[in-house]
């Protein structure tokens, strides 16, 4: 049977503060796992448990991209114009802004990228979980909400998982959290408004297992993960404009009224 949340309300259901007889229901799972043809079609429907990665692109057409804006090429015009008119002060100026922009602009997008390649490292390729109610090495990307996996010690969190077993569990969440301190989890829910760090009833995508072991239920997926929200963050933050290309869309508005 197809399982009763639609991917939208698998995202924003707070696991954490459901008990795990009440979450194994909801996703219509159980300690035995999926079978292959259950977690094929819920891979139809969930996507794969991917972060999506952004353009490659050089460091040549990411400055492009900085400069590439009709009223900069004016300044930039201006600026030679000026110069040539014996004004090299001005035109000096007109581009030391243009190329201080054009700086900032690449710098941001530039990190941008690298951050959220790094945030795809911090996943691993494979894990281990039940199918067809043994014990099997799956693709990360293939898991689906209602997969059961296992984690151990040295293990990355190939998910977003609600903890069904325990034994020693602790979690290292400083990507997500900040907090360099190992989290000691557990298994019993914990209240809907708890902050991230404080969720000891489930674990998230990228996190580090650093003790212990533990058996946990797949909820979230591909970019609704936390990490997925933090990268889709960092990816909107590349398309941010610097203070002078705001300034000079706003003067365009007001020319072309």
């Amino acid at each position: 049977m197809p399982p009763t949340n639609a991917p939208s309300e698998i995202a924003t259901t707070s696991w954490h503060s459901l008990s795990r007889e009440v979450v194994l229901d909801q996703l219509e799972s159980s300690d035995e796992g999926l079978s292959t043809a259950e977690a094929a079609r819920r891979l139809e429907v969930h996507g794969r448990n991917v972060l999506e990665r952004v353009s490659k692109d050089g460091p040549l057409v990411i400055l492009w991209r900085q400069i590439n804006n009709p009223l900069i090429w004016v300044l930039i015009g201006s600026g030679f114009l000026a110069v040539a008119l014996g004004k090299v002060t001005d035109g000096s100026v007109v581009l030391a802004v243009v190329v201080l922009n054009s700086i900032i602009g690449f710098v941001q997008e530039y990190r941008a990228g690298k951050a959220i390649e790094a945030l795809r490292g911090m996943v691993p390729e494979f894990t281990n979980a039940m199918r067809d109610g043994h014990v099997a090495v799956v693709p990360v990307a293939e898991l689906v909400p209602g997969d059961v996996v296992m984690l151990a010690s040295g293990d990355k969190v190939p998910a977003d998982v609600r903890l069904l077993a325990v034994k020693n569990l602790r979690i290292e969440e400083a990507a997500l959290t900040g907090e360099s301190v190992p989290t000691e989890k557990s298994v019993d829910p914990v209240a809907a408004d708890a902050s991230l760090g404080d969720r000891t009833s489930v674990a998230y995508k990228g996190t580090l297992v650093t003790y212990g072991t533990a058996t946990a239920l797949v909820v979230v997926t591909g970019a609704k993960t936390e990490l997925g929200r933090i990268s889709k963050m960092i990816e909107e933050a590349t398309e941010l404009i610097t203070p002078l290309t705001r300034a000079l869309e706003s003067l365009g508005k007001i020319i072309t009224v």
